[in-house]
């Protein structure tokens, strides 16, 4: 990967950042300011600074005079220096830049919007979290139709904070509209080897299957679950490769992936004292480790991309009920926690946590403390949707945060006490195979987790009364 140096850029200057406050204004001699109307009486006045009203004043009139020219650039340029969410001003600069090279050689016009990606670049890293600045850059590579430095530019962001979602919205537009899909699954892989915590980097992921391959397709399946499993395995509290694995099965109905409730079983169900066996005996060693690694982004590439929304059938993921074989209708796990609820669970949370604080902490360092991505106590919130809608929840890890060692990973301290995210995962499993059997295996496991998870004690309570009614039409 290139290496993208952001400091190099605050050293260079754009042609209009030459003019101070007072240059510019003297430009607009000829113009009458239209002051900011607070009506007769405004109750409370914001005290502006002197040179933002001068130069808000000045804008408001170009505004209503519909002026565009190279002194209503300059202009733009200085309200955007004082106030960088300024949307107005930016779609006003925009056009200001299309009206006054209408009749520029294309050399010139290529030459005006690559010096205003370049003041994008210096802006998005003094406002990295900006709508306006982000989506100004879009239209700056639009026009240019060159995404050369863009994915090595959000890289480096990203090296700042890894959770920034307007880089990553505008890593997503870049790969869609110039196809630049080879090397993102690797990229991933990476973020997620230097942090498995990485939220974003699990949903990005994620995204990059659903434009590049057909994600019901058994050989993308089964290496993605194995790619995850790898991970599952060196931190079993953490929830974004459950949740990962949730988008996968989710797609093919929890189906051909035994592996998976395997491990499942052998966290979430084993007996006090065999966690550290019932781990080794599920986990891949370190070469398969890597295999999983390489045949997920080999498969992921190899096959063909997905058929058109026009000729696909109506039983993908974003279905509302799977029928099953005898013609009945299974509804879906779509768990939702009303906000009726939420007033029940915090005195419900108070007397249960405390006497349980100190074991859990003891067998994860990030439980109970909201540092593991996606819920209390280690747990994935089982409402927790994905930021592209993938079934990967976002978390509460504070920026560039490192939990456990530097890769995220965790002791098998942690093993000993059945794994909250496994149970929950097999629950979703066992509804989906849709028998009495599963059912009432699935109906005990929400009592387990109401033990080992009582801070969501009603919503297990909850989640049992739905499987109680689900078991009576199975046969």
């Amino acid at each position: 990967m290139t290496t993208f140096s952001p400091f190099s850029s605050f050293q260079t200057k754009m042609e209009d950042d030459d003019d101070d406050v007072e240059t510019v204004l003297a430009l607009f001699a000829d113009v009458e300011p239209l002051p900011q109307d607070d009506g007769p009486e405004p109750v409370v006045r914001i005290a502006y600074p002197p040179d933002f009203v001068r130069v808000m004043d000045v804008f408001r009139r170009i505004l209503v005079t519909g002026e565009q020219s190279v002194r209503t650039l300059k202009l733009s340029a200085e309200v955007i220096r004082h106030n960088a969410a300024n949307y107005t001003a930016w779609l006003y600069r925009r056009r200001c830049l299309e009206a006054v090279h209408t009749t520029s050689s294309e050399e010139e016009r290529s030459a005006a919007w690559r010096q205003e990606l370049q003041r994008c670049t210096d802006t998005c890293l003094r406002n990295p979290k900006n709508y306006q600045v982000w989506f100004h850059r879009r239209s700056c590579v639009q026009q240019l139709r060159d995404p050369s430095a863009e994915l090595d530019f959000v890289a480096s962001v990203l090296l700042d904070d890894s959770k920034n979602y307007h880089a990553w919205g505008h890593r997503q537009w870049v790969l869609k509209e110039f196809s630049l899909w080879e090397g993102e699954l690797a990229f991933t892989a990476e973020l997620i080897e230097q942090d498995l915590r990485n939220n974003s980097a699990w949903n990005q992921r994620y995204f990059v299957l659903q434009n590049t391959v057909d994600v019901k397709s058994s050989a993308v399946v089964e290496a993605e679950v194995n790619f995850a499993m790898v991970h599952i395995h060196r931190a079993p509290s953490n929830p974004s490769p459950w949740n990962y694995i949730r988008g996968l099965l989710e797609v093919v109905n929890y189906r051909g992936t035994p592996q998976v409730r395997r491990m499942c079983n052998e966290l979430g169900l084993v007996e006090q004292g065999e966690g550290a066996s019932a781990l080794a005996s599920s986990a891949p060693s370190d070469a398969v480790a890597a295999a999983s690694t390489d045949a997920a982004i080999v498969a992921a590439q190899a096959i063909e991309p997905p058929p058109s929304a026009s000729s696909v059938d109506d039983t993908g993921a974003e279905i509302a009920a799977t029928e099953t074989a005898d013609g009945s209708t299974v509804e879906p796990l779509v768990p939702i926690v009303t906000e009726a609820a939420a007033p029940l669970a915090a005195p419900l949370a108070a007397p249960l946590a405390a006497p349980l604080a100190a074991p859990l902490a003891a067998a994860d360092p990030s439980a109970g403390t909201g540092e593991s991505d996606g819920g209390e106590s280690g747990c994935p919130m089982e409402d927790s949707a994905g930021e592209t809608g993938t079934g990967t929840g976002t978390g509460g890890v504070a920026d560039g945060e490192v939990v456990g060692d530097q890769a995220g990973g965790e002791t098998n301290s942690e093993a000993a006490t059945p794994c909250a995210n496994a149970l929950s995962l097999l629950i979703e499993i066992l509804q989906a195979e849709h028998t009495g059997p599963s059912i009432m295996h699935a109906i005990r496991l929400c009592e387990k987790l109401r033990t080992i998870d009582p801070i969501r004690d009603r919503f297990w309570e909850w989640r049992s009364q739905r499987l109680t009614a689900l078991a009576a039409t199975c046969s």
